[in-house]
């Protein structure tokens, strides 16, 4: 079983990376998983942003925004969940890319709303759905990714 232990000492093991970035899959409560962990709900301060942006410049201010978030908060180690905004293709992010952009100050531990699978490689939602994103193994070689139903890495 995996405990807040071994997260915290996998997170541990992140110090000396380019991108500290956790990915963590098939959970749903990110606080009760890392003591004191703070988490900022993405899709609410996200939404609650860009709504007083024009939609044609939505696009170029979300990836700011959510800069502006990580950047804003005061702790070394910070939980994002509820991350299905940003798969959004009026948004024009790609997920992946801005995480792993906005975890080279901080530590940043998300809460992935897809699926993982080592061979396969990291998806959200399914091939024939707008919002499918789909990153192959060589892609995210360099992740930490911990699967809770899995109990893999």
């Amino acid at each position: 079983m995996i405990t807040s232990y071994f997260i915290q000492d996998q997170l541990f093991s992140l110090q000396n990376k380019r991108e500290k970035l956790c990915l963590i899959i098939n959970s749903h409560l990110l606080s009760n998983m890392v003591r004191d962990l703070q988490c900022i709900n993405i899709g609410q301060q996200l939404s609650g942003k860009l709504i007083m942006v024009p939609k044609q410049e939505r696009s170029i201010q979300a990836a700011l925004i959510f800069s502006e978030m990580i950047r804003s908060s005061t702790a070394e180690l910070v939980g994002i969940n509820r991350l299905e905004i940003l798969f959004n293709r009026e948004l024009a992010v790609d997920p992946l890319k801005l995480l792993l952009a906005n975890a080279k100050e901080k530590t940043v531990l998300a809460l992935w709303p897809g699926h993982y699978d080592p061979k396969i490689g990291l998806t959200y939602a399914q091939p024939n759905h707008p919002e499918y994103r789909f990153y192959k193994p060589s892609d995210i070689s360099n992740l930490l990714i911990i699967d809770i139903e899995a109990q893999t890495l």
